[in-house]
């Protein structure tokens, strides 16, 4: 908590300062652009998202454990720092996905961050605790 307050009071400053503006709000927000958790919007939103940010990652994890893996899958690939960095990867993608879900249009460019987080965290554990890099490959921590 003692590293990350400047992050806390940078937010509530810069809430301050745009709730003074013109810029949209959820108080000011269009209707079409109203946060909303009715399931009509959630439900497909939600879909979306998690096609748009996780299908590329299965196809491409899937494809280098294919090409790469000579050895038969094991569960000793996942230790610890791996369950860790998918369990990050994870929470990524499900907070950044938690505003735009609720939004009734969805965009691309919603997707854009969250997918680049999950991309790399979808692929960097197995692969490095598999050892398919060699001594080249550089471990998430």
């Amino acid at each position: 908590m003692q590293r990350t307050w400047p992050s806390g009071a940078a937010l509530g400053v810069y809430l301050v300062l745009r709730a003074n503006t013109a810029a949209l709000t959820p108080a000011t927000a269009p209707s079409y652009y109203a946060l909303s958790a009715s399931p009509d919007v959630l439900v497909p939103n939600v879909l979306e998202y998690a096609d748009r940010s996780l299908t590329f990652a299965a196809a491409a994890l899937l494809l280098g454990l294919l090409v790469l893996v000579r050895q038969k899958p094991s569960a000793e690939w996942f230790g610890e720092q791996e369950r860790g960095v998918a369990l990050k990867g994870c929470v990524w993608l499900v907070l950044a996905h938690a505003l735009p879900a609720l939004v009734p249009v969805r965009s691309d460019l919603y997707a854009c961050l969250p997918a680049v987080g999950r991309r790399g965290h979808a692929c960097v554990a197995p692969v490095a605790r598999a050892g398919l890099l060699g001594s080249q490959c550089v471990r998430a921590e």
